[in-house]
């Protein structure tokens, strides 16, 4: 006798657009070629984990400060230890960006097909609603960070549509 398994359904669906999702799994990685750029990939409640989430460091050229990786952790609401206001009026947030921060916290992602018709999560995120001491984001701001965010992702994936097969532009 042979057996078959069947996974059962947990009504998630991979419709192109947002879905808000509660990260379950973060795992670094690093490519052993060129610069050796360091990446986070996160899975997500619900889905299968060949649907996954990875964001590249990306460094400010003046300030030398990662900021797509962290804004991982803002934007989620994970690992933020302090806010100290600058002299400037600017706001400098310390993060503690240890992956299992990111567990149990909610974030939006945007769904797309790629050439093969597969789906992919993009690189750009949004946040879900949350309070703390920097920022907050209710039902309407997170609607207008979607809206700006998903501008940028429709852009980019205008841009070369034969290089989007993947879920972003460095894998």
């Amino acid at each position: 006798m042979r057996t078959l398994t069947i996974k059962k359904t947990t009504g998630v669906t991979f419709d192109e657009g947002w879905h808000e999702v509660v990260m379950t799994k973060a795992t670094p990685g690093k490519y052993a070629g060129g610069e050796g750029t360091k990446y986070l990939d996160v899975f997500f409640d619900g889905f299968p984990e060949s649907l996954k989430l990875r964001v590249h460091e990306k460094f400010n050229k003046e300030t030398k400060e990662e900021f797509a990786v962290l804004n991982l952790y803002r934007f989620s609401n994970s690992g933020i230890k302090e806010v100290l206001e600058g002299t400037d009026g600017s706001m400098t947030i310390g993060i503690e960006d240890l992956p299992e921060n990111l567990i149990g916290n909610k974030v939006n992602v945007f769904f797309y097909k790629n050439k093969e018709g597969y789906t992919n999560v993009s690189e750009i995120i949004a946040p879900a609603v949350f309070k703390n001491d920097l920022e907050e984001f209710d039902e309407a701001g997170v609607e207008r960070m979607k809206s700006s965010c998903e501008s940028r992702i429709k852009k980019y994936l205008a841009n070369d549509p034969a290089e989007n097969s993947t879920p972003d532009p460095w894998d």
